[in-house]
């Protein structure tokens, strides 16, 4: 259903990590054009803070979109994000806080045809998250045979300011497939052109069935996003 052509290089240390990427995606048939990425720098660390078990982590990243279809604006994107996480757990809970702030400029070109585009555009967003939940199980008899069941209810709030991001091409991003496991994320997109506000709270409780080797015989989940 399509072709997908990268070349990638790639450091990893203790504390930080480096790549280069050059990328070229086509969808075969009917469909948009898509960007190639010539190329993509990204940069991260990450370090241990000496107290609530806290992490600091940093990420940037400097990408070409080009395209070989004239109609279609092009774009470098340069993106930094800073944060700190806390995160706590035992086999029976668990609670993780994050702060973080983005940032990403982008200069935009051959925007002719797209009047709502700007040439120059910078953007500011922090997020605020915290996502708990229970392990609970206990041990039951079905036809006969022992197995156990477990019950995970967990609850996250996450806030994102909103921000008017129409002026901004859609190069990389797509929304997500919403799912269960969509209830807990942290955005509603892939790729950075679009940051969904969000002042929300979810949750969500799932009960599984496990047999005597822990294999898993059955799931039920439910869950609910609160739009505040």
């Amino acid at each position: 259903a399509y072709l997908y052509q990268i070349a990638e290089l790639a450091y990893f240390s203790d504390n930080w990590q480096a790549k280069l990427l050059f990328n070229d995606f086509e969808v075969l048939g009917d469909h948009k054009t898509s960007y190639k990425t010539l190329p993509q720098i990204e940069l991260s660390s990450f370090k241990a803070l000496p107290f609530l078990n806290a992490q600091f982590d940093m990420y940037s990243e400097l990408t070409r979109f080009s395209s070989d279809d004239l109609s279609l604006p092009e774009a470098d994107r340069y993106h930094i994000e800073a944060g700190a996480t806390f995160p706590f757990s035992s086999p029976a809970w668990f609670l993780n806080s994050e702060f973080r702030l983005m940032q990403t400029h982008y200069r935009q070109s051959r925007i002719d045809n797209h009047p709502q585009f700007e040439k120059n555009v910078s953007r500011t967003l922090p997020k605020v998250r915290f996502h708990g939940g229970l392990n609970l199980d206990r041990q039951i008899s079905l036809f006969g045979n022992a197995f156990t069941q477990s019950l995970e209810p967990q609850i996250q709030y996450l806030y994102v300011p909103e921000a008017d991001q129409s002026n901004i091409g859609m190069y990389d991003t797509t929304q997500l497939q919403d799912d269960y496991y969509g209830l807990f994320r942290d955005t509603r997109y892939s790729g950075l052109d679009r940051i969904a506000a969000a002042n929300q709270i979810s949750w969500g409780l799932t009960t599984r069935v496990l047999d005597d080797s822990n294999s898993e015989r059955a799931r039920f989940s439910f869950g609910q996003i609160s739009y505040l």
